[in-house]
């Protein structure tokens, strides 16, 4: 996929609220390059796109800083042409069986608007203050070990995390309020690996200098 890369100055105009944001890892040796040899992606963190009046932020957990809500500018500067938008996809079907029985398919962006879109990071912003969740990459650590994944137990994919990282946020926001955008995959266990490849999201551009 070739990037389309938009200054941040202009992209500013196209944000939407609750936004997937994904931050490409920065080159070896970094943290976020191990966690993309572990996941398969080419992300290494996700937060979400929220707007305070005019100005826009990203609501994430951060290691080291647990849950906050920090200024998108200052995270641009400092990830340049590596945070990629992705929004929730227009061709995204959800199947339904009436009460006759019958099975039918209904469209999910009817339901999707600047309303719901509040709700989601309504939800993100009420973690923050929080810890981070470094039990949580212990045991997205265990599905990719050899010898820990053989032993450990799945999880509910509508249990509720007591301990958030980078892509529960983001996970758990969306389907308490709209859909899951890993089904299947307990929010605990998911990666921004996992968010990329969602068929819940698609991607839109990346924010430039």
């Amino acid at each position: 996929m070739n990037d389309i890369i938009i200054p941040y100055d202009e992209a500013l105009k196209y944000l939407d609220e609750a936004d997937v944001l994904l931050f490409k890892a920065k080159p070896f040796p970094s943290v976020g390059s191990a966690i993309t040899k572990y996941t398969g992606g080419i992300h290494s963190h996700v937060g979400l796109l929220h707007w305070d009046g005019s100005e826009p932020y990203c609501v994430e957990q951060r290691e080291f800083k647990g849950g906050r809500s920090v200024h998108l500018k200052g995270q641009v500067e400092q990830h340049v042409n590596r945070i990629d938008v992705y929004r929730v996809s227009r061709h995204i079907y959800k199947p339904n069986v009436r009460r006759n029985g019958k099975f039918d398919v209904s469209w999910l962006k009817s339901t999707f608007g600047r309303a719901r879109a509040s709700e989601i990071t309504k939800i993100a912003l009420e973690m923050t203050g929080n810890k981070y969740g470094w039990r949580n990459i212990w045991e997205i650590f265990k599905c990719y070990a050899p010898g820990f994944r053989l032993f450990r137990n799945a999880k509910p994919d509508n249990e509720i995390s007591t301990a958030y990282v980078c892509s529960t946020l983001v996970t758990y926001s969306y389907r308490k309020t709209y859909a899951d955008p890993c089904p299947n995959l307990s929010d605990s266990r998911t990666s921004p690996a996992d968010i990329a490849q969602s068929a819940l999201f698609h991607y839109i551009f990346t924010i430039g200098e």
